[in-house]
C-alpha cells in the first residue's frame, strides 16, 4: 500500500512541460511537496522517520519545506492532526498554475496528473488507517 512516487515523477515529467527555469521549478515544486506528504504521513507511522524530522525546522533544514510553508502547515488546524494533506493540496495548486500558464500538454495530462496527485494522497490516508488499526 505503500504509495511511491516514482510513476508520479514520470507523469509530472511528461505534462508539464517547458525546459526553461519556470518549467523546472513547477515540476520540482509538485515533486517536493508530493514528497514532503510522504515525510509528513511517515512522521506519524514510523520511528525512524520521527527521529530524522522531529519538527517542521527540521524538514526545512533537509530542504524539502521552506520557512514560509512551515509556519502556513503549523498554522493549520488542529494542530495535532497528520497533515499529510496540506502538501498535497499545495501541489494540485501548482498544477493549476502550470495549466494556466498553458505548460500542461493536454487537458487530459493535466486531470490525470491531478488523479494521480489524489491517489498518492488516498494511498497515504489507507497507511494511516493501517497505522491507527
Amino acid at each position: 500500500t505503500i504509495p511511491w512516487p516514482d510513476s508520479l515523477a514520470c507523469e509530472v515529467a511528461s505534462v508539464v512541460k517547458g525546459r526553461d527555469e519556470r518549467g523546472r521549478l513547477l515540476r520540482r515544486t509538485i515533486m517536493r511537496y508530493v514528497n514532503l506528504a510522504f515525510v509528513v504521513s511517515f512522521v506519524g507511522t514510523c520511528s525512524r522517520v520521527r527521529k530524522r524530522f522531529p519538527t517542521w525546522t527540521h524538514m526545512v533544514e533537509a530542504g524539502i519545506l521552506e520557512e514560509n510553508e512551515k509556519e502556513l502547515i503549523d498554522n493549520v488546524e488542529p494542530r495535532s492532526a497528520c497533515k499529510y494533506w496540506v502538501p498535497i493540496a499545495w501541489a494540485c495548486g501548482v498544477v493549476e498554475c502550470a495549466r494556466r500558464e498553458d505548460r500542461c500538454t493536454t487537458v487530459h495530462g493535466h486531470q490525470s496528473l491531478v488523479n494521480r496527485i489524489l491517489q498518492f494522497r488516498k494511498d497515504l490516508g489507507s497507511l494511516q488507517g493501517y497505522d491507527t488499526m
